[in-house]
């Protein structure tokens, strides 16, 4: 049974990943892996967004 930091690490990468594949590296001058797990998801969440209204 994983932990819930080991899975809190595995969310993070995960959506570390998915911003990498949009072409994002840093978020106001912080590498991603500096950011915490919610600023993480607000970046991801806001660049699906944005993907979505260029469709």
């Amino acid at each position: 049974m994983r932990s819930a930091a080991s899975e809190t690490e595995q969310r993070k990468d995960n959506l570390i990943e998915k911003i990498i594949a949009f072409g994002v590296y840093k978020v106001q001058g912080r590498q991603l892996f500096e950011l915490t797990l919610q600023e993480i998801e607000r970046v991801y969440q806001s660049l699906k967004q944005r993907q979505n209204q260029h469709i």
